[in-house]
């Protein structure tokens, strides 16, 4: 594993003149702590969901989903933010008009 290289990520551009469409990132996550995630083994279907409202309109929430299967694991995978950890996040990228 110490020969593999991560170089995913974001990148964003400052300009000057103002441009026809906006862009707009939105991230959303169960706690990456080992208490916000904490997977038993032996599982075939171990779900995680996180909820989050947001004010569009009446009753309208963000909804993220993780399904497992540990079925091949002998101990509980924890979560939190190293590469080994488990992470149940979603991220959306929204365009929009800037008329």
């Amino acid at each position: 594993m110490h020969d593999n290289y991560d170089n995913s990520g974001i990148r964003y551009y400052i300009g000057n003149e103002l441009r026809k469409y906006d862009l707009g990132y939105l991230t959303f996550a169960v706690h990456e702590s080992s208490a916000g995630i904490a997977i038993p083994p032996v599982v075939n279907q171990f779900e995680i969901d996180a909820y989050c409202p947001v004010n569009f309109s009446q009753s309208d929430s963000f909804v993220t989903r993780c399904v497992y299967d540990t079925m091949n694991k002998s101990g509980i995978t924890l979560g939190g933010q190293r590469t080994k950890d488990e992470m149940c996040c979603h991220s959306f990228t929204l365009l929009f008009s800037n008329k």
